[in-house]
């Protein structure tokens, strides 16, 4: 492989190589500096073997070109943005922006494993960086802990999309044809079959189990003995992990991509609201249910929010189930009728909205009405407590002086 001065060689019309920043199986990234632009940038160049075939050749090069036509499409805050592409002196190469900070599997190395405060702050963000992912189309198929990096304050970036899929594309990716990592890939991808978004919540449900327990879920000698452990065992309980992280990721770790989470924002939504919806509590095995309902670790008193970064869970009775939010229409007109009415109908009507936007998926949009439906709702009980703490005191003084 070529070094640092070499390359500086090629590209010194435009990039200068710093240092070499991360090596994978067909690529090498640098820090560059584009002296154009004026910005620090990361290169990452193909690396490919002298002596593969010129099919497998021509495959890779157009692996790698896919990952600029993918990731290029996506904006967000938790993905590495790609600027460009290209080929100098027989090097191809992507522009990618430079993520300060280092990958989630040096902090597991390190750490072991991590507080569910911080994998709670983790995960939403790689789910907000899956559901815009998703919303466009394209499937990671490579959710490993190598592959997010953590930079300043737990800020996420997910990265390589190097072997994503287009759902629309057919090209590189036949059904039989194996892609990823096998520790962290789903049954359905480790049997060669086509994938979908499900797959990915799959891989995020045993990065979480990984990040949670300090030990992966299917765990072997051989990558033989993985592959059918992911097929067909079932991994073990999280029996020291307070609810409801169990129940959560043993449903993204389900075998059927059927009984998973559907999309990245159902998994999000559980993660947000601390609780799981309640028909999949009960299609748990008696040895996981168990788990989930004796092991509760007390959180430090926060205030719920919606926000990255905003805490560890707030597992309360208000926090809603992922399908029945409905109830708190039923506390927010009782509110009404007993306590306050002008703030009581603010709850109905965020209660109805929170029921409609839970009704077309928008998950997001339901946990925030629920929230403020909540507020207003107790904001009524507390109006309605202080009106009726004049009104009482003030009618039965009445009545006492009119008997006189």
């Amino acid at each position: 492989m070529e070094g640092v001065p070499a390359l500086e060689e090629q590209f010194s019309s435009r990039y200068q190589i710093l240092r070499q920043i991360g090596k994978g199986a067909a690529s090498v990234v640098y820090e560059a500096f584009d002296t154009q632009i004026q910005r620090p940038v990361a290169l990452k160049v193909l690396s490919i073997a002298d002596s593969l075939p010129g099919a497998e050749r021509r495959q890779a090069i157009e692996r790698f070109y896919r990952e600029v036509r993918l990731a290029g499409r996506l904006s967000h805050p938790n993905i590495a943005q790609v600027y460009s592409a290209g080929e100098q002196g027989g090097k191809h190469f992507i522009v990618m922006e430079l993520c300060r900070g280092v990958s989630l599997r040096e902090i597991l190395r390190i750490e072991g494993c991590i507080s569910e405060a911080r994998v709670r702050k983790i995960a939403i963000q790689i789910l907000e960086a899956l559901k815009t992912a998703h919303s466009a189309g394209i499937i990671h198929r490579d959710i490993k802990p190598e592959n997010i990096i953590i930079g300043q304050n737990d800020q996420v970036k997910l990265t390589d999309f190097g072997i994503a899929k287009a759902v629309s594309d057919a090209t590189l990716t036949q059904s039989g044809m194996i892609l990823g990592t096998p520790a962290y890939m789903s049954p359905e991808q480790v049997l060669g079959k086509n994938v979908d978004a499900r797959s990915d919540i799959f891989s995020v449900g045993v990065l979480l189990y990984e990040c949670l327990s300090g030990r992966k879920p299917f765990d072997g000698a051989t990558i033989s003995e993985v592959t059918q452990k992911i097929v067909s065992a079932e991994p073990a309980p999280l029996t020291k992990i307070a609810s409801p992280w169990p129940e959560i990721v043993m449903r993204a770790l389900s075998k059927s991509p059927s009984d998973r989470y559907q999309n990245a924002a159902e998994m999000l939504f559980d993660i947000q609201a601390g609780r799981v919806s309640n028909q999949f509590s009960q299609s748990m095995q008696p040895g996981q249910r168990a788990v989930s309902q004796t092991v509760h670790a007390p959180a430090p008193p926060q205030a719920p929010s919606t926000g990255v970064g905003s805490g560890p869970f707030i597992s309360t009775p208000n926090s809603p189930p992922a399908q029945n939010i409905p109830s708190n229409l039923i506390w927010s007109i009782l509110a009404t009728v007993f306590c306050f009415w002008p703030l009581g109908i603010v709850a109905i009507i965020k209660a109805a909205e929170a029921d409609n936007k839970k009704s077309i998926g928008d998950y997001d949009g339901a946990l925030k009405a629920y929230r403020e439906s909540r507020t207003w709702m107790w904001l009524a009980v507390g109006a309605g407590f202080v009106v009726w703490c004049l009104i009482l005191p003030g009618y039965f003084l009445s009545l006492f002086l009119s008997a006189f």
